[in-house]
């Protein structure tokens, strides 16, 4: 059993591509959250769960729950967390990754896109925001424009040749 946030949620994906490209089949148990799927590892309810790390860093360094892969393309460089092996190194080829996105209507102008752009550019640049990656053990990437666009597209591929 492995625990996720739903069948369609970045985490029901993922767990879908680690079963179709480790060749392992799990019944896959959504939970509303990341503390749930916690709970229920520690309750012997699943085996696996699918969370971000900085929801089960209190667990994982007590040694009640263990990493056993990141799904990034790197390891993560996070005290204690760099030696995790990447998804890819155990030999699962991840190929989508989890993202936030700030959007604008349709109607907003080049000028305005362009404002907000710089804005959120110099917000993920300050030493601030970068604590936050650092204390919630994210990683972090700044895309905007084309790149983005290219990246959405990328992982619609990803995304609708597993859902279906």
């Amino acid at each position: 059993m492995g625990g996720t946030s739903g069948d369609f949620t970045i985490d029901g994906i993922l767990a879908k591509i680690v079963a179709q490209t480790g060749d392992v089949e799990f019944d896959n148990v959504a939970f509303e959250s990341g503390g749930e799927i916690i709970a229920a590892l520690l309750g012997d309810q699943v085996q696996v769960g699918f969370v971000n790390l900085g929801e089960a860093t209190g667990q994982v360094r007590s040694g009640d729950i263990k990493v056993l892969c990141t799904t990034g393309q790197e390891r993560f460089p996070y005290q204690g967390f760099e030696n995790v092996p990447t998804a890819s190194e155990d030999g699962i080829e991840v190929g989508i990754t989890q993202f936030r996105a700030v959007i604008g209507a349709p109607e907003i102008t080049t000028a305005q896109s362009d404002y907000w752009v710089d804005v959120l550019r110099r917000v993920y640049e300050t030493d601030q925001f970068q604590d936050y990656l650092t204390t919630n053990l994210l990683t972090g990437q700044f895309v905007s424009g084309e790149d983005f666009t290219k990246y959405i597209s990328e992982q619609e591929g990803v995304i609708a040749e597993v859902i279906q």
